[in-house]
């Protein structure tokens, strides 16, 4: 077995608690890819079946493969991030490890990085899945649909902040350099929807228009068995399983922090917030209340 010496140009991050029943497919695919200059990072996160036994066979066969095994179950969050952590290649990917691609999706989004350096991530159309592979049909996208690629970085925020989506774009291929700038996948509901709004301050969002995205629907996700928001942070964050967690308040919070955080002039996160302003009277000032009176019931 060859041993990697040189980084790769693409790193894949693969987080996974008990899933042993998709993950071989999951790396299978990403191993298939027409574009060869990858590693798969598996952060396992205390697994009780046999996810293990499934990675170290692959571990075995393919010196691109690692499996990080850690102590003690740390959450979604911090588990998607320990993947990122042990990352060295230029672009990065997020893989669910109950997800699947087709065999020329990482050179596709490649090609597009390489080319255009106002780009900062590429995925693509995304179609649902049974659990058996069966099409379900197309995955809601409407953000990056009309106006990822927008030149205005308000433009592109606003989209990401007030249109409903489906993240499936948290997936695509992104430049290491700008995510290592952000607070990846935050410890609270939602943080994925954040993280997206901040990378369309730094640049575009480009989707390919060919379906080459395979999203897992059935009963095990983690939104099917926790569909309650104030229950889901357990998920997020073990240690604040049960906590107030005020998941509409935070994401208030996390937008404003966001357009600080991204380099851009007083100006421009001006603009930002009347989108965030926008957002609570348009989409979410009727779940504030309900996040304070939640525990005022309880």
């Amino acid at each position: 077995m060859s041993v990697m010496t040189q980084p790769p140009q693409v790193s894949i991050g693969l987080p996974v608690y008990n899933g042993e029943a998709f993950i071989a497919e999951a790396i299978e695919t990403l191993l298939s890819q027409t574009f060869q200059d990858i590693e798969i990072l598996v952060s396992d996160n205390a697994s009780t079946d046999d996810t293990a036994d499934v990675v170290r066979h692959f571990v075995d066969r393919d010196a691109r493969v690692r499996y990080i095994r850690q102590a003690s179950n740390l959450g979604a969050a911090a588990n998607f991030n320990a993947a990122f952590a042990e990352s060295r290649g230029r672009y990065f990917k997020w893989a669910a490890h109950d997800d699947y691609v087709t065999d020329d999706f990482i050179q596709r989004c490649v090609e597009v990085l390489d080319a255009d350096e106002r780009v900062v991530l590429v995925y693509a159309n995304a179609l649902d899945v049974d659990r058996h592979g069966r099409q379900i049909g197309p995955v809601y996208d409407t953000a990056t649909d009309m106006c990822g690629d927008a030149e205005d970085s308000v433009e592109r925020f606003h989209h990401f902040v007030l249109e409903n989506h489906s993240c499936i774009s948290i997936f695509g291929l992104i430049r290491r350099d700008i995510l290592a700038r952000t607070p990846l996948i935050d410890r609270y509901v939602g943080s994925d929807r954040v993280l997206l709004a901040e990378l369309a301050l730094h640049g575009q969002l480009v989707k390919l228009p060919e379906f080459m995205m395979y999203h897992r629907e059935y009963e095990g996700r983690s939104t099917r068995t926790r569909p309650d928001l104030q229950d889901r942070i357990g998920w997020f964050d073990p240690e604040r399983a049960g906590c107030r967690t005020f998941p509409h308040w935070r994401l208030l919070r996390a937008y404003a922090a966001a357009a600080f955080r991204a380099g851009i002039d007083m100006r421009t996160v001006l603009r930002c917030h009347v989108e965030i302003l926008r957002w609570i009277r348009w989409v979410n000032w009727r779940l504030l209340g309900p996040d304070l009176t939640y525990y005022l019931r309880s």
